[in-house]
């Protein structure tokens, strides 16, 4: 089913293009430990190379600590999110669920693996909120 769930939402026709004041955009991201069978995160992908955006400043992410660290294509994330569309990009957030201990040093391993958008001056930042 999550493949199915994939190709209609490669092949719709999703845009933000009415909402040409969106400043800032927050991506609910479901625990995938909590399935029998690891659902994708390609979906944040697909959905942000659909939106055209060009007043966007702030994206934040809510993703449990193990999808962001194994997950979630954050390279591809990268790619997606520095493409001209995004210019006013100021800041990616991610509000991760974990530990504080599991993020110390992880925000400069997001920083490399995110290198195009640090390399246009965005600013990346990590911080947990309370495990379950």
């Amino acid at each position: 089913k999550t493949k199915m769930c994939l190709v209609v939402l490669k092949n719709t026709n999703f845009t933000l293009v009415p909402l040409t004041g969106l400043r800032k955009l927050y991506v609910q991201c479901m625990n995938t430990v909590r399935f029998s069978t690891v659902p994708s995160l390609s979906w944040i992908l697909i959905m942000l190379s659909k939106t055209n955006s060009t007043h966007l400043t702030t994206v934040t992410f809510s993703i449990a600590y193990s999808d962001l660290k194994q997950r979630l294509n954050l390279e591809g994330l990268s790619v997606v999110l520095s493409h001209k569309r995004y210019s006013a990009l100021q800041r990616v957030v991610f509000e991760v669920e974990a530990r504080p201990e599991q993020l110390t040093g992880f925000e400069n391993q997001l920083s490399t693996r995110l290198s195009f958008l640090v390399n246009k001056g965005v600013q990346i930042h990590a911080h947990t909120t309370s495990k379950s």
